[in-house]
């Protein structure tokens, strides 16, 4: 991955294992212009960030989980019927009461030759316990009995829907890249909103809405995946930047 420059004062790519000084700069970072966080699943010149041994995978039965040399890579087992998985780790200064804006980006790519009906994964932010209904699920799905494929922020992967935004006609392609990227920006003390932006290198589509303060107070962010056995899921270059 070829790192991008930015011009604000403080710009954080670590590479070093230094997971208490992360959370202490990520949560001061107002008194910056800019703090940013890279946690590099892999990188072009098959580099990985120690800190990324930090996230905790929660994986189907069956499962199996592998920080590989370009990616963090979660493949679903022989158990049938929907699983979840969740790659997560804490943010200090994000969550529990945090007010300040972020950035939070990824990339993935989906191998299967299955159904797409019904699949879905990406960002989770604001997760304790079961991604299954907790937190704020950023994620492209595939529409049930629909020929195409949406965006959605949702409350947890299976939970209500928030809001939702069509993304492109078919279903998904094996090795197919999706690129995520959640915009938080706090109106005031109580209210977020949050916007995803999602592409397939073809299509692109954003989705907005405010988020009242009950469901942005956990700590826990990073990928959550409700899958099938047969499907691999690889997550990379993921980036935590507070504005």
């Amino acid at each position: 991955m070829k790192l991008r420059h930015y011009i604000p004062r403080v710009t954080l790519t670590l590479y070093a294992p230094l997971i208490c000084g992360v959370c202490l700069l990520l949560g001061s970072a107002a008194s910056a212009n800019q703090a940013q966080l890279i946690l590099d699943f892999g990188s072009a010149e098959g580099r990985t960030s120690p800190e990324a041994t930090d996230f905790k995978a929660e994986l189907p039965p069956g499962g199996e989980y592998q920080l590989l040399t370009n990616a963090a890579r979660i493949a679903y087992g022989e158990v049938d019927g929907f699983q979840n998985a969740s790659l997560l780790r804490t943010f200090l200064g994000l969550g529990n009461g945090a007010t300040y804006d972020f950035i939070i980006e990824a990339d993935t790519r989906v191998y299967t030759s299955e159904s797409s009906l019904n699949r879905r994964w990406g960002i989770h932010l604001f997760n304790s316990g079961d991604t299954r209904y907790r937190g704020i699920s950023a994620q492209v799905m595939g529409a049930k009995s629909r020929k195409h494929r949406e965006i959605a922020l949702r409350y947890g992967l299976d939970g209500k829907l928030i809001t939702t935004a069509i993304l492109g006609p078919g279903s998904f392609k094996d090795g197919q890249e999706y690129s995520f990227k959640v915009v938080g920006e706090f109106l005031n003390e109580t209210d977020l909103k949050l916007s995803l932006t999602v592409s397939d290198g073809t299509n692109t589509q954003t989705v907005s809405s405010v988020i009242e303060s009950t469901y942005h107070t956990d700590t826990q962010f990073g990928l959550s995946a409700r899958l099938r056995s047969g499907w691999v899921l690889d997550f990379y270059n993921f980036k935590v930047t507070l504005p």
